[in-house]
């Protein structure tokens, strides 16, 4: 036992021999500690990815209380004539050129949660929307309120007719002179 324990303090003795004297560390070893500190340097603002919504395109178009619930319209900000009607049974979205039916449920389909209707008007109206996981709040916008007014006919007047008025011819009037021959006069 002597002898292993003699073994193993020669051996730890030789090893703290050969390591040597510590040596001090440059300063430069310390640079990070002073630079790059948590204590000193304001933290990393996490890089946000936009994020975007089924409903960030649509807007409300009108709300009426039907049996089962209540019918909402939206319409599509950028989509003209884009629509979708959400029924209590399904949704049906309407499109320019086509219609389609929505099941409750299905990918797409919106679901009405709740009504809130505007204290001072009508146009203060929201509505709690659902699709999947996702909820928004609709409301009406003034843009798609507007009704976009449509340029007046234009005529085109052949060349030289610029700014003339048509003529006017007078009208004759038919007399009865003999029964069955009309006579025509010229107004005075």
């Amino acid at each position: 036992m002597k002898t292993i324990v003699s073994i193993s303090f020669l051996l730890i003795a030789g090893t703290a021999a050969f390591a040597g004297v510590p040596q001090k560390r440059s300063v430069l070893d310390y640079d990070h500690l002073y630079s790059k500190s948590p204590f000193t340097n304001p933290p990393v603002a996490p890089v946000s990815q936009p994020t975007t919504s089924v409903f960030d395109d649509w807007a409300l178009g009108g709300v009426s209380e039907v049996e089962g619930g209540y019918m909402v319209t939206l319409v599509h900000k950028k989509n003209a004539g884009e629509t979708q009607i959400i029924k209590p049974r399904g949704t049906v979205h309407a499109s320019k050129d086509k219609m389609r039916w929505l099941n409750p449920g299905a990918t797409g389909s919106f679901k009405v949660e709740r009504v809130t209707y505007g204290k001072e008007s009508w146009k203060e109206t929201t509505v709690l929307v659902s699709s999947g996981e996702e909820r928004a709040a609709l409301g009406f916008d003034d843009k798609q309120l507007t009704p976009v007014a449509s340029a007046a006919p234009v005529q085109k007047l052949p060349p030289g007719q610029a700014g003339q008025q048509p003529q006017v011819q007078p009208r004759r009037r038919v007399m009865a002179s003999s029964p069955g021959q009309p006579r025509l006069s010229q107004p005075k």
